[in-house]
């Protein structure tokens, strides 16, 4: 009876281990789904800085606010160098294929 009880926990083990995996996955795509904080994606610009570009001409060119700038490319400063790249995020303002 011993090897019988021992048989029916590794089964009922064995059974609960792919159901927890199935939660696990579910839960995942829930969380991927819904559009958790961490994973949000959202459109992008790339601009390279040029010679003589500010943060203000920039966040004027393309109508995005400077601590929108400041905040997307982690800067601590509003100075930019030439060759920089700076990620611009998409305004909802501007013309279709802006």
């Amino acid at each position: 009876m011993n090897v019988n009880n021992q048989e029916t926990e590794k089964t009922e083990a064995a059974e609960e281990e792919p159901k927890s995996k199935r939660e696990e996955n579910a839960l995942y795509l829930t969380k991927v789904l819904a559009g958790s904080e961490e994973e949000q994606f959202s459109k992008m610009r790339i601009c390279i800085v040029q010679t003589g570009d500010s943060l203000q001409a920039i966040s004027e060119r393309y109508k995005v606010s400077i601590s929108s700038l400041l905040r997307r490319n982690q800067l601590e400063s509003e100075r930019v160098d030439e060759g920089q790249v700076l990620y611009i995020p998409k305004s909802g303002k501007g013309k279709k294929d802006d």
